[in-house]
């Protein structure tokens, strides 16, 4: 386990600017019994440079 968690830090790092949203753990049988652990990461990369989404583009005033 701590060799699967250290592996998924490094490959997280790696992606560069994330946002992590969730990791989902869980065991895997197989094929011959045995139990395979792995995790499941849900990520977006971050947009850094861009407006959010609700703010106003442009020069255009605001309106309230």
């Amino acid at each position: 386990m701590p060799a699967l968690l250290r592996r998924v830090a490094t490959t997280i790092e790696e992606l560069g600017q994330v946002e992590v949203y969730d990791l989902v753990m869980h065991n895997e049988v197989t094929d011959d019994g045995t139990d395979w652990p792995s995790i499941t990461v849900y990520f977006d990369y971050s947009q850094v440079d861009e407006p959010e989404e609700d703010e106003p583009e442009g020069d255009a005033p605001a309106v309230t």
